[in-house]
């Protein structure tokens, strides 16, 4: 099969390029997934797990890229919960080669069921994006409905869906950014007007005190900071928590954010 191999890490893109690699074949619990659409991190670069694998031995070159979307061609022993032909989007482990090739090799706790009405380049872009929102949020934040959340880059990637979920769930929204996106950070709040933009809380500064930090990969993604109440007067400090966020593969984060895709 074709896929992008990364040579040399100090190469960086210098080093990419297009080989042919053996087609994967699934180990027990495995998905192999003929790939539709995929998605790369540029920082994969930095990645240790881009060229060594959890033994420590040297993979380069490496298939990059982790987030995709595709069909279900073949399923390894004992693998349940998937068939055959179906859409599927997920990530897979960042110590395995990854998803920009014809075919990738995923286990299948790491896959979740694509809707029929959702693109495969729609459903590509979003797990490391959803899974570190709703990690952040759920899993290390904690947010409740009420409460309040700061998020920086608020119509970034991470932001825009951090945005959606904590709207969705009930909590109010500062989101931060550059003022060209003032709008379509806005626009995630929909009609329940849960999403501000800092001048509009009262606050002319916003700044972000790193209390505690959770660091769950080697690539910290985004911030976001939730707040212990509900939208605090202009003159009264917040107390909270800061979050640094990265991503690890998740089945349970994987359905809950297939659902919000539905």
């Amino acid at each position: 099969m074709k896929a992008i191999v990364a040579t040399n890490p100090a190469a960086e893109t210098a080093g990419i390029t297009l080989a042919e690699r053996p087609q994967p074949t699934p180990a027990i619990n495995d998905v192999v997934v003929e790939v539709h659409a995929s998605g790369f991190v540029p920082a994969e670069w930095e990645w240790p797990s881009t060229w060594v694998d959890r033994c420590g031995h040297d993979r380069a070159p490496a298939i990059i890229g982790h987030e995709f979307a595709g069909v279900v061609s073949s399923l390894g022993y004992g693998t349940t919960g998937l068939s055959l032909g179906q859409r599927v989007f997920g990530i897979t482990d960042w110590h395995r080669d990854g998803t920009l090739a014809e075919y990738a090799a995923v286990e299948a706790r790491n896959l979740a069921p694509l809707p029929g009405d959702v693109e495969f380049t729609v459903g590509a872009s979003l797990p490391i994006s959803g899974l570190t929102a709703w990690q952040g949020l759920f899993q290390h934040g904690r947010v409740r409905a009420g409460q309040s959340v700061l998020a920086h880059g608020a119509a970034g990637a991470v932001g825009s869906v951090v945005t959606q979920l904590a709207r969705e769930f009930g909590a109010y929204v500062i989101g931060t950014g550059r003022a060209a996106d003032r709008q379509a950070a806005l626009d995630f709040g929909g009609e329940t007007d849960k999403v501000r933009w800092p001048a509009e809380t009262g606050f002319t500064q916003v700044t972000t005190v790193q209390l505690r930090a959770v660091h769950v990969s080697s690539s910290p993604l985004s911030v976001v900071a939730c707040s212990t109440s509900a939208p605090p007067p202009p003159d009264k400090r917040v107390r909270g928590i800061g979050i640094r966020l990265g991503v690890h593969p998740s089945s349970l984060g994987s359905c809950r954010t297939q659902a919000r895709a539905e």
